[in-house]
């Protein structure tokens, strides 16, 4: 008898926010402000400016939270087939931050690579998005010959993209100019019960 067995790790998913032009007008002009009173981190391999070190309260609003984050979570789980957490399902899960980044459109904007452990979900939502995105993620192997790596060229504003906290990520230069929301959820989990009856 023949078995292909799938570990469910290394993936990303996205969808569009059905919300977007009401949480660009009401969002952007906050964080475009925010914006000026932030500086590069010079600590960091990166050209960016991120709140990642400040607690943004404006951005744990109910309708952002939910529309960006809880909405597609719930999306995501339930297109997976049903025996996909086979080993472990999400039965509650909570934000553990949420911040902006800005890529001001120079040819040097860029993010180095690196990944959201302990956590167990991350997303980025490109609330504007002016230019091809080249958000790049990278799935390692110790045989090359399965490693692989995907841009993310195809997404638009307003696109939010799902992925393992572990998975490994960057931001190529990007000559364009780019705001994006991004979130950590940590989550506990059953063994026993589906995430249907659950989640």
């Amino acid at each position: 008898m023949s078995q292909f067995y799938h570990f469910p790790s290394d993936f990303f998913w996205t969808t569009k926010i059905k919300n977007h032009q009401g949480i660009k007008n009401n969002f952007l002009h906050q964080i475009e402000n925010d914006i000026k009173t932030l500086e590069k981190k010079p600590d960091w391999c990166c050209d960016v400016i991120s709140s990642f070190c400040y607690k943004k309260n404006f951005l744990y609003d109910n309708f952002l939270v939910n529309s960006i984050v809880w909405e597609p979570i719930d999306m995501m789980l339930s297109s997976f087939p049903n025996n996909y957490w086979q080993i472990k399902v999400p039965i509650n899960s909570s934000i553990s931050n949420i911040w902006y980044n800005y890529y001001n459109g120079t040819t040097s904007s860029h993010q180095e690579q690196h990944h959201h452990r302990p956590h167990s979900f991350s997303g980025i939502y490109f609330l504007k998005l002016n230019g091809k995105n080249t958000t790049t993620f990278y799935n390692y192997h110790s045989d090359t010959t399965f490693e692989r790596r995907k841009i993310l060229d195809n997404v638009k504003e307003g696109d939010v993209v799902i992925f393992p906290s572990s998975l490994m990520h960057q931001v190529n230069f990007f000559s364009g100019e780019k705001i994006s929301i991004s979130f950590n959820v940590s989550s506990t989990y059953s063994i026993e019960k589906k995430y249907k009856d659950n989640y």
